[in-house]
């Protein structure tokens, strides 16, 4: 593997990485930039979104304005606690106006209850939550293969068998390679809704033909220049 290749460069650059994650002010920058960069991918879907026709609810409105009066004082947050209080509340607002994003000819199955997970109890978190894991193996074999040390990060805390590292690294491309070609693949309606999930109680899974389905719809993202026309925009897909 990547990281266990010979020569200096791998231990330097790991050397370096505790260096700076170890300093609390370093930490707090960069989660800063990368909160913040999360955040204006997420304001950008509802703005571009709410431009269709049908789609600026008030809901949307509501949503797009709560998250630009909480973008400034994010970026001024003096802590790590304070950083995710305000991201928690953006991201509130950003699922719960996921919904008014899928097209109204969509069986209502098929639309999110705002954000849950461990388990997803609707199909579409259920979509998000796979392809969320499938980006963090990416993120985590990107991060071994340049030598870094994927258990030192500088946002998440290690509370649970993901790497933190990983985690902080995967907020990047949470909007561009699952939430964009997710919220287009549901309003292609390309999921059947008895094949592709498996109901059990309150929890919803993707089958294995489900699996496959997303899978094939992720590898087709990254593929592409980025066009998601079922959401009537363009966003990078290549991590």
């Amino acid at each position: 593997m990547g990281a266990w290749r010979a020569g200096a460069g791998p231990v330097q650059r790991r050397i370096r990485q505790y260096k700076a994650l170890t300093d609390p002010a370093v930490c707090l920058r960069l989660a800063k930039q990368l909160a913040e960069a999360r955040v204006r991918g997420q304001l950008s879907v509802l703005l571009r979104a709410s431009r269709d026709v049908g789609r600026a609810t008030a809901v949307v409105k509501a949503a797009i304005s709560g998250i630009r009066k909480l973008l400034r004082p994010l970026t001024y947050a003096d802590s790590l606690e304070s950083l995710r209080g305000y991201e928690g509340s953006i991201a509130a607002q950003y699922f719960g106006a996921l919904p008014d994003l899928i097209a109204p000819e969509v069986s209502t199955l098929m639309r999110p209850d705002g954000r849950n997970r461990r388990p997803p109890r609707d199909r579409c978190n259920a979509l998000l939550s796979f392809g969320y894991a499938l980006a963090l193996k990416d993120v985590m074999n990107a991060i071994l293969v340049v030598g870094l040390d994927p258990a030192l990060g500088f946002y998440h805390q290690p509370r649970s068998q993901a790497h933190p590292l990983a985690l902080d690294l995967l907020e990047l491309f949470r909007v561009p390679l699952v939430d964009l070609p997710v919220l287009a693949s549901i309003n292609r309606r390309q999921w059947d809704e008895t094949e592709d999930f498996q109901i059990a109680g309150q929890q919803v899974w993707l089958s294995e033909a489900g699996q496959k389905n997303s899978s094939r719809s992720t590898n087709a993202a990254r593929r592409t220049s980025g066009s998601i026309r079922s959401l009537g925009m363009r966003c990078p897909m290549h991590a």
